[in-house]
C-alpha cells in the first residue's frame, strides 16, 4: 500500500527542515522519524510491553528492507513506556511556547 499525500508531504517536509516528524501508529504506539544528513532516525514508541518485544524483533528486518531500498539509516531504536509517562510527555509537548 501506499502512502497518503498528506503523509508524503509531512514526510518531505521533515526531511527537508530537519524537523522531527510524530506518527501516530495506534492509540498505545507511535513513532518519531528524525532527519539529518541524509539519513533517517526512527524511534519507536509504546506502552505495550508485547509490542515492544515485537518492535525489537523487527528492527534488523526494517533495517534490512530499507538498505536495500538505498534508503540510509542512522538509527532504529524502540522504547516502551509505562502508560503514564507517555501522556506526560505528550502534555509537556501541547503547551503554548
Amino acid at each position: 500500500t501506499g502512502l497518503s499525500d498528506k503523509m508524503t508531504g509531512l514526510i518531505e517536509d521533515a526531511y527537508k527542515t530537519g524537523k522531527a516528524l510524530r506518527v501516530e501508529l495506534d492509540a498505545n504506539s507511535s513513532v518519531i522519524f528524525k532527519f539529518q544528513n541524509g539519513k533517517v532516525a526512527a524511534e519507536f514508541l509504546t506502552d505495550n510491553q508485547a509490542k515492544a518485544l515485537m518492535l525489537k524483533q523487527a528492527l534488523d528486518e526494517l533495517r534490512q528492507r530499507l538498505d536495500e531500498k538505498s534508503l540510509p539509516v542512522a538509527s532504529l531504536t524502540y522504547r516502551h513506556e509505562e502508560p503514564n509517562k507517555q501522556h506526560e510527555r505528550n502534555d509537556q509537548r501541547s503547551e503554548p511556547e
